[in-house]
């Protein structure tokens, strides 16, 4: 492989290591002009030296990943604003291992990265916390409609019960706009935690949906309210990102280690209560940290074209 850049990653940067923490590494290559035009460019590469390799298996101590990107899909990545890639980008030079003139380029020009649009940002918290992040008066919404739903036979159409759904701030009909034989119209639909589900399907449908949704999460977000069951890691993740949301947001770009490692760690050993702390706390953190981004001098969008002229010149 060309390698144009490679880095410690992880916990190592963040500053919340353990002793049990493996080591990860991450790096941009450039593929050859062969590949690319055969069509056999690899967008990532990946190599560990953990022994037992089936999925679910976790690295130990000792462990080294190491996943390379190609350089077109770690500039896309960037644009988009995914949290691995603004990690390399702010990552500092102590970490590095390998590094060229391409990455010094990219670098010099990293805030260009930076805007308003953070949703995969958004999209990562929510994705590390959205098992465990039901409160109890959600968790009360999707049971009492399945309650009601279970008095009434299943094959009745919703249509036929509308008005007698019971009605709270997690279960509402709204209108939205529909693609129906190419014409856009406004549908009223039950929505239910953000499910929606229109007039004219069963209450089979609607209960079978219903029920699945709070077996996968329900029961998650009870033993969370326990402290049991709960993915610190994933968790100290979500905090993790917010601060770095409201690093960007506030100091224009990402600082590491975060000056928050100390309570992240404790976080990611689970030395805080989910109920007492963390389900009221991380709510309004990811709420703060949008909020500063949405305040913030940032543009509004990453400007694509800079860095399409960039790949054109380089490859060339």
């Amino acid at each position: 492989m060309n390698i144009i850049f490679e880095t410690k990653f992880g916990s190592h940067i963040y500053g919340t290591s353990t002793p049990a923490s493996d080591i990860d590494y991450k790096g941009i290559y450039q593929a050859e002009y062969r590949d690319i035009i055969l069509g056999q460019a690899k967008e990532s590469i990946v190599t560990t030296t953990k022994k037992d390799k089936r999925e679910g298996i976790r690295n130990t101590a000792g462990d080294i990943d190491r996943e390379y990107k190609e350089l077109r899909r770690f500039l896309y990545d960037a644009i988009s604003g995914q949290t691995y890639a603004l990690d390399m980008l702010y990552t500092p030079e102590e970490f590095w291992t390998q590094s060229s003139d391409v990455w010094l380029t990219i670098q010099a020009e990293r805030h260009r990265f930076l805007s308003k649009s953070m949703n995969a940002f958004l999209g990562y918290i929510r994705q590390q916390t959205g098992k465990y992040a039901m409160k109890g008066t959600r968790m009360a919404a999707v049971l009492s409609t399945v309650g009601f739903l279970r008095t009434v036979d299943r094959a009745t159409l919703l249509s036929e019960i509308w008005d007698k759904i019971p009605k709270n701030d997690f279960v509402y009909l709204k209108a939205y706009e529909a693609n129906r034989n190419k014409e856009i119209v406004s549908e009223v639909m039950l929505t239910v935690l953000e499910k929606k589900f229109q007039k004219n399907v069963k209450v089979e449908f609607v209960l079978d949906n219903l029920e699945k949704f709070y077996e996968e999460f329900g029961s998650r977000s009870e033993l969370a309210m326990e402290n049991q069951g709960v993915d610190w890691k994933a968790v100290s993740h979500a905090y993790r990102a917010c601060y770095q949301l409201l690093d960007i947001a506030n100091e224009g770009k990402i600082i590491f280690p975060l000056k928050q490692a100390e309570y992240v760690l404790k976080v990611k050993s689970g030395a805080v209560s989910w109920k007492e702390v963390v389900q009221d706390e991380l709510p309004e953190l990811m709420n703060k940290a949008m909020e500063a981004i949405d305040k913030s001098n940032l543009p509004e969008k990453v400007d694509p074209i800079f860095w399409e002229e960039f790949i054109i010149k380089n490859y060339e």
